[in-house]
C-alpha cells in the first residue's frame, strides 16, 4: 500500500490556507510539507525544501491564489514537479492552472463553509485515488478513519458521502462504517450523514450481520432498511 506525501506550493502570504490544507491532509493520514511552517528561512531550510520536493514527495499541490504567480519560488517548484513527473493536483482559489500545468483539472476551494478545506482535501485525495490506483487502498482506509474519528456532524456528512463510491469495500470495511455510526454520536446523529449512510447500508446490507445492523444508528434513530423506526 503506497502512501501520499504532498508538497504544498503557495505564496508566503497564503500560508494560512496552506496550513489548513496540511492539517486536513494529515488528519486523513497523508503527509504534507509546507516550507513556511516546516522549515526556517535559511540556506539549510532551502536544502530541506528541495529534498522534500526532489526526493520525498509524490504529489504536488499548487494553491492557486491571485498571489501565486508573484512568488519567486512557486513557478520554480512547479517546474521541478513537472520534471520529476509528480502527480500534480492544483487547488483553485482565485486563478486557473497556467503554463505547463494548464491542462490539469483543478479542484476548487470555496470559503463558503468552515469545513471547505476539509471537503476540498477529501475531494483531492479521492481524485488522486481514482486516477492512480496504487493509492486507492490508503485513501479508502483514510476515509473510513475520518468517519470513525469525526468530531462534527458536518464532517461526518462529508466523509459519509465520500464513501458511497469508494470501491471495492471488504466486509471489514463495511462493518467499520456501521460501528462508526454506533460508537460515534457525531456520525449516528448527523442529519447530513443520514441520507448517505442509508444508501451505503442498503448497498452493502449483505455484508452486515443482522444483529449488528439492528444496532446501527442513522439520523439519531435505529436503522430499519432505509426508513427510520
Amino acid at each position: 500500500m503506497e502512501f501520499i506525501h504532498v508538497f504544498l506550493s503557495h505564496k508566503q502570504e497564503d500560508v494560512k490556507i496552506a496550513e489548513e490544507f496540511k492539517d486536513c491532509l494529515e488528519l486523513f493520514g497523508a503527509q504534507a510539507f509546507i516550507a513556511h511552517r516546516d522549515i526556517a528561512p535559511s540556506a539549510e531550510g532551502r536544502r530541506t525544501m528541495r529534498r522534500h520536493l526532489e526526493e520525498l514527495c509524490n504529489v504536488f499541490v499548487p494553491i492557486l491564489t491571485r498571489r501565486f504567480r508573484e512568488s519567486d519560488w512557486t513557478d520554480q517548484e512547479t517546474g521541478i514537479a513537472i520534471a520529476r513527473s509528480l502527480i500534480i493536483a492544483p487547488v483553485r482559489v482565485d486563478i486557473d492552472p497556467y503554463g505547463f500545468i494548464d491542462d490539469r483539472q483543478a479542484i476548487r476551494l470555496s470559503h463558503s463553509s468552515p469545513d471547505s478545506a476539509y471537503s476540498t482535501c477529501l475531494g483531492l485525495l479521492k481524485g488522486i485515488a481514482k486516477e492512480y490506483p496504487r493509492f486507492r487502498e490508503a485513501v479508502k482506509r483514510w476515509l473510513i478513519q475520518s468517519l470513525q474519528t469525526s468530531k462534527s456532524f458536518d464532517r461526518a456528512g462529508i466523509s459519509a458521502e465520500a464513501l458511497l463510491d469508494s470501491e471495492p469495500l471488504t466486509r471489514e470495511d463495511v462493518v467499520a462504517v456501521v460501528e462508526a455510526s454506533i460508537e460515534n454520536d457525531q456520525v449516528g446523529y448527523s442529519r447530513s450523514a443520514s441520507p448517505h449512510l442509508r444508501v451505503f447500508l442498503k448497498t452493502h446490507e449483505a455484508k452486515i450481520d443482522s444483529d449488528l445492523l439492528e444496532k446501527c444508528i442513522v439520523g439519531g434513530v435505529q436503522y430499519s432498511g432505509g426508513s427510520p423506526t
